[in-house]
């Protein structure tokens, strides 16, 4: 029994390690890919999807140091001391609470964005507020539980606990006797109102794009039953003009000189009807295709938010069950806790730090996507040189947009200079995030 607690042990000690590891290089490589981009360190999106990035690497750092900075022998591996585990608890408790509130005011960015439609502009003002919201809170928690001497052992980590590990009254901890309460005010309690929130939000902006699809449907409708009828319209004035051509013909004197054209004003009315009638048909088609190209995009940008939304519930659902089944049962000593609830112990230490990779692979799904696809059809797509005919060179389209990021980009030439333009069928501006434009489509088109 003493043994298969100490590998119990050692799995939770190792776990966390891997999968912090992971997640802190997937949250490096989204912040990266955004500070290298000067178009993307200009969007509300990316910048706050950059705070949330820099969050996790704290928080992941914290799960991938796991229990070396622990004091030594206050848990397996651990060869630090309480003052190591101070700076990792601290470090943890900031980018636990940066993290989740980030995503907070990302889902607020969507809510404004997708509900209330504001304009690019009008969410640049507010987003000061969107990044002073979860760094005030976060740095303020961190540093109360650094004053009041909370952090210490959390079984797989640095976080709010109790040392020595197996104190029970005031006298035999040097700190930490009241974690639980901390624990409850600086994690899972802020944590359980932001999936609130996330909840309600994500519900509020699916009815919102739901009734969007609906206009746009209705709209589809309309345009196309407006179509038809300018067809029939149309036709009916044509064999109306034809007859009264035909009754004029039959009153004229053919032996008497004629003038040139034969009067037929109702055949022009006519005329002006249909051009009138074909230009508000042409008018209804575009308006129409206009709100389907705006639902279309809608939709894809409500399911990056559920995405995103998911992988906060997917990294803090089994940590929020353990938490709920050892308040129902008070009693169990932490040896116990373990035995008992291994699963749901190993689960949370394997999730809780995996954030970063969700969101890695929700921000770059497309271009995995891409990848995914140019493999089973045998490869990537080829760039070929461009060829010189006519005195024309051929402009590669592709060439030029994998080189348009870099310090010195194919130029692109004039319209006298350039022959033929090749882009294959399988290539597609870069779209790893919907919001890549902040949804701008310009202020006298949607908004």
């Amino acid at each position: 029994q003493v043994l298969m607690s100490h590998i119990q042990l050692l799995f939770l000690g190792l776990a966390p390690k891997v999968t912090g590891c992971t997640s802190l290089l997937s949250s490096s490589y989204v912040v990266i890919d955004v500070l290298k981009d000067t178009r993307k360190r200009q969007t509300t999106y990316h910048r706050l999807l950059l705070g949330i990035s820099i969050s996790d690497i704290l928080y992941s750092l914290a799960f991938f140091l796991g229990t070396w900075p622990m004091p030594r022998g206050s848990a397996w591996g651990a060869i630090g001391s309480v003052f190591t585990c101070d700076i990792v608890g601290f470090v943890g408790q900031t980018g636990a609470a940066g993290t989740f509130l980030y995503n907070v005011t990302l889902t607020t960015y969507y809510l404004l964005m997708l509900k209330f439609r504001w304009e690019t502009r009008r969410l640049k003002r507010i987003e000061p507020l969107l990044h002073a919201f979860p760094l005030s809170i976060s740095f303020t928690m961190s540093i109360i539980g650094l004053i009041k001497m909370q952090y210490g052992g959390a079984v797989y980590l640095c976080w709010i606990g109790k040392y020595p590990a197996d104190c029970d009254s005031p006298e035999m901890c040097q700190r930490g006797y009241n974690y639980v309460k901390y624990r409850y005010a600086f994690g899972y309690a802020p944590v359980w109102l932001s999936l609130l929130y996330l909840t309600i939000v994500m519900f509020v902006v699916y009815v919102s794009v739901r009734k969007e699809e609906q206009s746009s449907k209705l709209a589809d409708y309309v345009e196309e039953d407006h179509a038809n009828e300018a067809r029939e319209h149309g036709n009916t004035n044509i064999d109306n003009a034809r007859e009264e051509r035909m009754e004029v013909e039959e009153k004229i004197d053919l032996s008497q000189p004629q003038p040139q054209h034969l009067p037929v004003p109702s055949s022009r009315q006519s005329t002006r009807s249909r051009t009138s009638t074909l230009q508000q048909t042409s008018d209804q088609r575009k308006a129409a295709a206009l709100l389907k190209k705006k639902t279309e995009k809608s939709r894809r940008i409500m399911m990056q938010a559920f995405l995103y939304v998911a992988a906060v519930f997917i990294t803090h659902i089994f940590s929020s069950i353990l938490r709920i089944v050892l308040d129902l049962n008070p009693d169990l000593t932490r040896k116990e806790a373990v035995e008992n609830f291994f699963p749901l112990l190993l689960f949370g230490s394997i999730f809780s730090p995996l954030q970063g990779l969700f969101n890695c692979l929700i921000y770059f799904r497309y271009k995995i996507a891409r990848a995914i696809k140019n493999r089973r059809q045998g490869g990537a797509v080829k760039i070929t040189k461009p060829v010189v005919q006519d005195g024309k060179k051929d402009f590669n389209l592709e060439e030029w947009l994998a080189t348009r990021n870099a310090s010195t980009p194919i130029p692109m030439p004039s319209n006298e200079e350039v022959g033929e333009v090749h882009l294959s069928e399988d290539e597609s501006f870069d779209d790893e995030d919907i919001s890549y434009d902040e949804y701008d489509y310009g202020e006298n088109d949607y908004f």
